[in-house]
């Protein structure tokens, strides 16, 4: 089986199931990051087209920490695309009851600090979601953007990138991944048993 395929079926393994993860010999950027990579609570994925997303609750973060969190865990600060990926993630936070928390997501403008770009995908943003007024640059160093409810409604706001948030991480399937995925689903596969399959290849 070769190395894409197996990558693909581990992460089906990583979408149908939750993730442990377990410490290292990783090095760490931030000290005040280390905890952080000893055993952790599995993480509970959600899914939505082609992407898993982990709304995070373990922990606060200022940007950098909630990246460096979901790059430690093969994701990334969730890239928002559309409106309806917008009201996906809305309504799974409501569903969580943590619509009181504020959200990193990987909205940036720290290389130029004028155009906003993704800080997953390094392009630039056609998708957004400001609340009222924003963004406004309030504190003139308000490079990263955060995301709370406003009047029910989960809104975008620019903010000091070393403010501690809550964060949403992501990971995008790819096109083979989707379709290995869905033989798999459609065979009554079990997935956490694939291992055994990969083995014998």
């Amino acid at each position: 089986m070769s190395g894409c395929v197996i990558v693909c079926v581990l992460f089906a393994i990583l979408a149908s199931s939750s993730v442990t993860a377990e410490n290292g010999n990783t090095t760490l950027v931030f000290d005040v990051f280390e905890n952080i990579t000893e055993k952790v609570p599995s993480l509970k994925l959600i899914h939505f087209g082609r992407k898993s997303y982990y709304i995070g609750d373990i922990f606060k973060g200022n940007f950098y920490h909630a990246e460096q969190f979901c790059r430690y865990h093969g994701m990334n600060l969730v890239n928002i695309e559309s409106k309806t990926e917008m009201h996906f993630l809305e309504d799974a936070i409501l569903e969580k009851g943590d619509s009181a928390l504020h959200y990193w997501m990987s909205g940036t403008r720290l290389p130029d600090q004028e155009r906003w770009i993704s800080f997953t995908s390094a392009r630039g943003m056609s998708y957004f979601n400001w609340s009222p007024g924003e963004p406004n640059n309030a504190f003139k160093n308000e490079y990263c953007i955060e995301m709370r409810f406003v009047d029910k409604e989960l809104k975008w706001n620019d903010v000091g990138c070393t403010n501690e948030f809550n964060f949403i991480c992501e990971a995008t399937w790819t096109h083979d991944c989707q379709k290995l995925y869905d033989y798999l689903i459609k065979h009554d596969m079990d997935l956490k048993n694939i291992t055994d399959i990969i083995d014998t290849k």
